[in-house]
């Protein structure tokens, strides 16, 4: 592979794709039809990597409709001023929100002022519970379409969870609003710069340094991947600051799950401008990249190849722009 790749260096990425595309002849283009379907596949694999919805524990199928047909009365103690109701309330419609298959996600945003409602109680740190429920929800609610997405951004709620994150004391509310930040930021871009924006990024990187918990630091790093997703990339200030937890994210080699994630961003940050791979480069982590092309999980030298291609080709750029101008022109 590599020795491939060393004599391509020469030309540009730009000039590879149009010999590639000139040296196919109808076996492959046939090959290639035939591996259509499984592109699609893959594309919606890829495609579900942005948005996480919490599961839980599953409802019955009975039980799932008898809370739907509940929502009146559901909404009823949501908007009313008794703690113990709004919590019972949410609960349940957290319930339904997350079940496994075709959860009524649609439904529940149309639901007159729940939306509104939800986000508030996000600001209730008199009950804690109540916090964890309503995050919860809202988080579920931001894994569907981008119309639900939007419409519980309308409502306020990543600066809310901004504050959450930033204030409470509880690793599961804090766990809760990671993932809802995340989710909102693999939306689309125009909501990616909105949870930076909001300052998301510091706090989220507080608890990567501070916690232990497991779970957090595997939610922590794909949320940070997110941050790294979409075109245009973000400022390059904020690309250093996740560039610095990314190096150190990436050697977590007792979890496998961060360190996948990790290299995730990683390709997804190469996929910018040449200022951003030449960062990655003088990080000095490209080495534990192509490293990870050698793993065992096809997720993880997926992720690694994309980022392994670009480095290679920039490198080979710079390369031939040395020898062609007698300077070093970049590159590491």
């Amino acid at each position: 592979f590599f020795l491939i790749c060393s004599s391509s260096c020469v030309m540009s990425f730009e000039n590879f794709k149009k010999h590639y595309k000139a040296g196919l002849n109808a076996e492959e283009l046939k090959k290639n039809r035939e591996n259509d379907q499984f592109s699609l596949r893959k594309k919606k694999r890829y495609e579900n990597m942005k948005k996480r919805r919490n599961i839980g524990v599953q409802l019955t199928p009975d039980v799932s409709q008898r809370y739907m047909d509940e929502m009146p009365q559901l909404l009823a103690m949501i908007m009313s001023d008794q703690r113990d109701a709004q919590t019972e309330a949410t609960r349940k419609i957290r319930m339904v929100l997350s079940l496994e298959d075709n959860p009524p996600i649609e439904q529940v945003v149309m639901s007159t002022g729940l939306i509104a409602r939800l986000v508030l109680f996000l600001d209730c740190f008199d009950s804690p519970q109540l916090q964890l429920e309503a995050a919860w929800c809202l988080t579920n609610i931001a894994s569907g379409t981008g119309e639900c997405t939007q419409h519980i951004v309308q409502s306020g709620v990543i600066q809310a969870f901004v504050k959450l994150l930033s204030t409470t004391m509880y690793d599961d509310i804090k766990e809760q609003a990671i993932w809802g930040l995340g989710n909102i930021a693999g939306d689309c871009t125009q909501f990616r710069d909105l949870v930076l924006q909001a300052g998301a990024l510091k706090p989220l990187c507080n608890q990567i340094h501070e916690s232990s918990k497991l779970t957090m630091l595997r939610n922590a790093t794909w949320a940070l991947s997110n941050f790294s997703r979409g075109k245009p990339l973000p400022p390059m200030d904020i690309i250093q600051e996740i560039l610095v937890w990314l190096c150190k994210l990436v050697y977590r080699d007792e979890d496998e799950e961060i360190m996948i994630e990790a290299l995730w961003a990683f390709s997804y940050l190469t996929e910018g401008s040449e200022e951003v791979v030449g960062e990655i480069l003088r990080s000095g982590v490209a080495r534990r990249i192509t490293d990870s092309l050698l793993h065992n999980r096809v997720v993880c030298t997926l992720g690694s190849m994309r980022s392994t291609c670009v480095i290679i080709f920039y490198i080979g750029d710079k390369n031939t722009c040395s020898s062609n101008s007698g300077k070093y022109c970049g590159g590491k």
